[in-house]
C-alpha cells in the first residue's frame, strides 16, 4: 500500500484543525452500550480519495476486494448486540449506433446488493471501539444488450443471483460522540447462480432460455472503505 505524503499532509491538517472543536466535546458522554439506538452512515471512500492513494492490486488469484459495495449503512442497537444492515445499487446504460449499416445497441447494467447482520462493539479507548460480527449476503445484478438492426431486433441478456455468508470485524474512531469514522474487513463466501437468454422478435428459432450454471466463490475484502456513521 502506498500514500502519496502531499495528499496525506493536506487530510492531516483538516483533521488537525477540528481537535480543539473534537476536545471541546464531552468525549466521556460516549455510550455504545445504551439500551437501543440507531446508527446511520454512508460511504464516503470516494471523499476521501481525494487526500489519500490507496494503491493495492486485487485480482482473481488474490481473491481480494478492494471496495465494498455497499453505499448506505444503518445499525440498531440491542441490550446484546447490534443489528447491521448495508445497501448498494449500481444503475448505467450507454447506447450506440452505426448510420452506415442501420445498427443501434443499447448496454444496460443494473446490480443490487444487499447484506443483514449481526455484531458486537467493545470500546479499546475512549475515542476507538473494535467491532465483530456476522453478515449474510444477497444481490443481483443484470446485463442486458439490445441490439436493433436490419437482421432482426436482438436481446442478451445475463442475470446473477448471490446469496451468502461473511465474518466481519471492523474499527471506529469516534470524531464526536455522535459522528465516526469506520473502516472494516471481512471474508465472504458466495453462491452465484448465472442465467443466459437470448431472445430474437423475428427468427424466434434463435431464441435461447436454458443456459444456466452457478459457481462458489470465497474472497477477502480488504479494510479500504471508509465510513461516515452519525449515532443517534
Amino acid at each position: 500500500m502506498a500514500i502519496k505524503i502531499n495528499k496525506m499532509t493536506a487530510l492531516s491538517i483538516v483533521l488537525m484543525a477540528y481537535m480543539p472543536t473534537v476536545k471541546a466535546q464531552n468525549i466521556d458522554s460516549i455510550n455504545i452500550n445504551k439500551a437501543t439506538r440507531w446508527e446511520v452512515g454512508v460511504n464516503g471512500t470516494a471523499f476521501f480519495k481525494q487526500f489519500l492513494t490507496l494503491n493495492l492490486s486485487g485480482s482473481d488469484s488474490t481473491k481480494v476486494t478492494l471496495e465494498t459495495p455497499y453505499y448506505i449503512v444503518a445499525k440498531f442497537g440491542l441490550k446484546k448486540g447490534i443489528i447491521r444492515l448495508g445497501l448498494g445499487a449500481s444503475l448505467s446504460s450507454d447506447n450506440e449506433s452505426n448510420a452506415k449499416i442501420a445498427d443501434s445497441k443499447t448496454v444496460s447494467n443494473n446490480d443490487f446488493q444487499l447484506r443483514l447482520g449481526y455484531e458486537k462493539q467493545k470500546m479499546v479507548s475512549k475515542r476507538c471501539d473494535v467491532y465483530y460480527g456476522i453478515d449474510l449476503l444477497g444481490g443481483l445484478s443484470e446485463k442486458v444488450i439490445s441490439t436493433n438492426s436490419s437482421f432482426d431486433f436482438i436481446t442478451l441478456t445475463d442475470r446473477s443471483l448471490t446469496l451468502g455468508i461473511a465474518p466481519v470485524a471492523g474499527l471506529r474512531f469516534h470524531l464526536w460522540p455522535n459522528v465516526m469514522l469506520s473502516t472494516e474487513t471481512s471474508v465472504r463466501y458466495r453462491n452465484i447462480s448465472f442465467s443466459q437468454t437470448a431472445e430474437f422478435s423475428k427468427n424466434t428459432d434463435f431464441n435461447e432460455t436454458g443456459n444456466k450454471r452457478s459457481s462458489n466463490k470465497i474472497d477477502f475484502i480488504a479494510p479500504t472503505s471508509i465510513y461516515v456513521t452519525v449515532l443517534f
